[in-house]
């Protein structure tokens, strides 16, 4: 209940912080044609931003002598210093306890100020970089319509901006982001693909850990049963089920790859007595990830950030859906991704983004999806060219 009442007056501030800075924005009519430096701005988890890539590459495209720099998550910056379409990256965090402002606001916005940039495209659609599109010295920036709510009304973050393109949740985050960008420039590829490139020294890297854990490169599942959030987890004795069926019935070889935060769902899948010999690697490099899953065979996966990973290096994945449709964020298949979903009477997730658990109690979602269907899934995509 605690948390309940501090969540509830977060967002209140929130609301009436977002209300005085959006009651003073002036809509500014800018021809972004002859725009030369832009920066795209990305606050949220590591699959938005690989879904956003193809957008501000497309930008990059349209505009081959502008300079476009990216503002992400410190920990998400690694997987784009390589990328060809950015000139540089800003690492900006955000405050632990009113998310909607950056940790040095006033530091932040004097960074971007001194870099001169003619337009801003915010593919957060978050208050956060609502509220630093809205300050008064900020440039011609376009962002999304989206409405947020609270307990005393809510209102509309496009009035941030001076250029808008609708907000949803049912249509494809890709796409959305492909909108924004289209109001840059005209994209000549409808549906590009995303793309992470890889640096020497993290394949090298990677190359030694698979010779450590006795793995040949091309020849293993990579398997990540890990999620940001835990009503997208696949149950530990599914996991464990299905590792027996690929090593028993396919002769595959495997392990487990995740992050810190991944170690409570990979320590209990591998606590059974059946499991021992099933190498893991833990690493919070997300680069040395990275190239770890670009040199499997196909990576097995939740809908989470490995998913995105997989399609943005040209890996195949299966990737196990729950709370929230395929259709939201998925790869397309084009790209090597089964996207594996059980559909319920409260699918999509209504609570999804309010909590950290089903409201039914378990998420049947995940629980629905059988061991022997995915590993059906994961011999057809094998099998696939």
């Amino acid at each position: 209940m605690l948390r309940r009442i501090i969540k509830a007056g977060r967002s209140c501030d929130q609301l009436r912080c977002m209300d005085r800075v959006l009651s003073k924005k002036r809509k500014r009519s800018v021809d972004p044609g002859g725009a030369r430096r832009f920066l795209c701005l990305q606050m949220n988890a590591i699959g938005a931003a690989v879904m956003a890539q193809p957008a501000w590459a497309a930008i990059g495209k349209a505009f081959p002598d502008a300079t476009i720099d990216l503002a992400c998550s410190p920990h998400i910056a690694p997987l784009f210093e390589n990328d060809p379409a950015l000139h540089r990256i800003h690492r900006l965090r955000k405050s632990r306890y009113r998310p909607w402002l950056f940790e040095d606001g006033s530091s932040v916005r004097e960074t971007l100020r001194g870099a001169r940039y003619d337009v801003i495209v915010d593919f957060s659609a978050l208050p956060l970089t609502a509220n630093l599109c809205a300050q008064e010295e900020m440039p011609f920036s376009v962002g999304f319509q989206r409405r947020m709510e609270g307990w005393r009304g809510g209102l509309d973050l496009g009035r941030a901006y001076d250029g808008t393109t609708p907000y949803s949740e049912e249509v494809h985050c890709r796409a959305l982001m492909l909108h924004l960008a289209n109001l840059i420039c005209n994209l000549d590829d409808p549906e590009p693909a995303p793309k992470i490139y890889a640096d020497d020294a993290s394949l090298r890297k990677a190359s030694s850990v698979l010779e450590s854990l006795g793995l040949r490169e091309g020849s293993f599942i990579t398997i990540h049963p890990g999620a940001k959030w835990s009503p997208k987890i696949w149950p530990a004795g599914h996991w464990q089920t299905l590792i027996r069926k690929l090593r028993d019935d396919m002769d595959a070889s495997l392990f487990l790859l995740g992050g810190v935060q991944d170690r409570p769902i990979m320590d209990e899948i591998l606590h059974e007595g059946s499991m021992a010999g099933v190498p893991r690697y833990v690493s919070d490099d997300i680069m040395l990830s990275a190239a770890l899953i670009r040199q499997s065979a196909l990576c097995l996966c939740h809908d989470s950030a490995p998913m995105h990973m997989a399609a943005a290096l040209g890996v195949k994945s299966v990737a196990l859906f729950g709370p929230v449709l395929p259709s939201r964020s998925a790869p397309h298949q084009s790209e090597g991704c089964r996207a594996l979903h059980r559909e319920m009477f409260c699918s999509p997730c209504t609570l999804y983004y309010a909590g950290e658990r089903c409201r039914r109690g378990m998420n049947f979602c995940m629980h629905a999806l059988g061991p022997d269907e995915v590993f059906r899934a994961v011999g057809d995509a094998l099998a696939f060219p």
